[in-house]
């Protein structure tokens, strides 16, 4: 213990800002888990909800561009985190305290995976409906400063996927067609389906081919 307090000048500064990087990257770890944790239900709902509601929303409008920030935020905070931590265990180690250098090093580690990703992720999952409400301003901020470079990240990844995962393509969408294959063949091989059931699915899936003005 008498190293740890012998050399408190050298780790304390240094802690401080690692905790604060760490409290950073716990709240863009949570708010990703807690936005795309989200039911198309609920962010349905949250449109016409209250101010932070309606923002969460919005943002999820566009994934894509909400992901990119959050990802690029913790990718920069995490890298800030680990070389503040590189310089204070060599600065340790060059002062004769390898003992209390090796320690920090496995604090270090063990802080980020713990408090900086696993607890806000697995708080974010129960909580998500709160916390994306809560963190709706902040974030917004976040992907907005990041706006005039999202464009250039969103080239990258698209001249990357082209050179590394060229023959990778987007699933089609469904179709109204391909839903009713899919009850006849429920149909054939269950017998959970009711005879009338199956009809209310076509119906229901025949309104797609249904204009409006015949409706009305």
């Amino acid at each position: 213990m008498s190293d740890f307090a012998d050399s408190i000048n050298i780790w304390l500064p240094g802690t401080f800002l690692m905790l604060a990087l760490m409290a950073c990257s716990a709240f863009f770890s949570a708010s990703e888990t807690a936005f795309f944790f989200l039911s198309r239900d609920q962010i349905r709902r949250f449109t016409i909800g209250n101010g932070r509601q309606r923002m969460v929303a919005a943002l999820m409008a566009d994934p894509d561009r909400l992901l990119t920030a959050v990802l690029f935020w913790n990718l920069l905070i995490n890298l800030a985190y680990f070389s503040v931590g590189i310089v204070v265990v060599q600065n340790l180690s060059a002062g004769g305290f390898t003992f209390v250098a090796g320690v920090l090093s496995i604090l270090n580690l063990m802080g980020m995976i713990v408090f900086g990703e696993v607890l806000p992720k697995s708080t974010a999952v129960v909580y998500r409906e709160p916390l994306a409400s809560a963190a709706s301003w902040p974030l917004a901020a976040a992907v907005a400063v990041l706006d005039p470079v999202i464009p250039a990240l969103g080239g990258i990844a698209r001249v990357l996927h082209r050179s590394f995962w060229p023959h990778v393509r987007h699933e089609p969408h469904l179709q109204p067609e391909d839903l009713e294959k899919a009850i006849d063949a429920s149909a054939t091989f269950t017998t959970e389906l009711l005879d009338i059931e199956q009809q209310v699915l076509h119906n229901i899936l025949d309104l797609n081919e249904v204009a409006v003005e015949e409706v009305m």
